[in-house]
């Protein structure tokens, strides 16, 4: 008789569900570094020479920024040797994706206990924020905006996981890992939102992680980028698995109405698949 797995998660699914009821939840704390980032990633462009001078104080995040600009998704003929010579070859808006990328990578999805799992999970994030960049673009929206809901998506993860290891060491649950992966699974919307709105981020980015998987719970102001957002969600599982008849299955759904993404740009999108991967993978070195 098979196992039903649903079954088994019934009492852990309560008790974590009560965990996160209680605050009980281990939030990222982000350096002022990364809030500075944040709070001026939205308009990079207006704050060009703080950017600048905000990623030169933290040389880790020079030798990223410099490692993606010569990585072969951005690289030039000429090797980057320099801060400088980045933000001329890339710009401060891609300048500032790599850096925002770096410092939550960092901060929230390494030194975990589940590592290929995190790996899995950022990898995701990344594609899903190029391509909702690449979206919103289409769509004439704020395409930078677009890029920060993608990648903090499934934020929400990190801390779940973290969550059932504290509730194991306490031997208040027993899981196996496939187990807690669907507890993450489950749970980490609601847990996203919170995280996103510790850090104070913007309402769209806290409807992104609560209702990416489902835009029409979002609220009005926010239905089309999330809905962006779950269209690049979707592309990206799609992309990875090199499944352009999954990625042709939205065709059909009433979500790219909602985003506001045509037909013919969705295929065009999906004929740049491995454009897409290759970008994102060379953003994760």
């Amino acid at each position: 008789m098979p196992i039903d797995v649903d079954l088994n998660l019934a009492e852990p699914r309560s008790i974590l569900q009560g965990y996160i009821d209680a605050e009980q939840l281990t939030i990222p704390v982000l350096p002022a570094v990364a809030i500075d980032m944040l709070r001026m990633y939205k308009d990079p462009d207006t704050n060009a020479r703080a950017m600048a001078d905000l990623i030169q104080k933290d040389q880790s995040l020079v030798g990223s920024v410099v490692r993606v600009c010569n990585s072969a998704a951005y690289g030039g003929v000429r090797q980057i040797t320099s801060l400088q010579l980045a933000i001329a070859r890339l710009g401060i808006r891609v300048l500032g994706r790599i850096a925002v990328s770096h410092i939550v990578r960092g901060k929230v999805f390494s030194a975990h206990a589940h590592e290929q799992e995190m790996a899995d999970i950022w990898s995701h994030a990344q594609l899903t924020a190029l391509i909702a960049n690449e979206v919103a673009r289409q769509c004439g929206l704020d395409e930078e905006e677009a890029y920060l809901c993608g990648l903090l998506h499934s934020i929400g993860k990190p801390s779940v996981f973290q969550a059932i290891e504290e509730l194991k060491g306490k031997g208040m649950i027993d899981v196996t890992p496939a187990e807690e992966s669907a507890l993450a699974e489950e749970f980490h919307c609601v847990v996203g939102f919170k995280v996103a709105e510790a850090w104070s981020l913007p309402p769209v980015v806290r409807q992104s992680c609560l209702h990416y998987k489902d835009p029409t719970e979002s609220p009005v102001d926010t239905a089309r980028v999330v809905s962006i957002v779950h269209v690049a969600h979707r592309l990206a599982l799609s992309f990875r698995d090199a499944d352009t008849e999954d990625a042709k299955s939205l065709l059909n759904e009433s979500v790219i109405v909602t985003a506001g993404i045509s037909d013919a740009a969705l295929k065009a999108l999906i004929d740049e698949a491995e454009s897409f991967v290759q970008k994102a993978e060379g953003m994760g070195r």
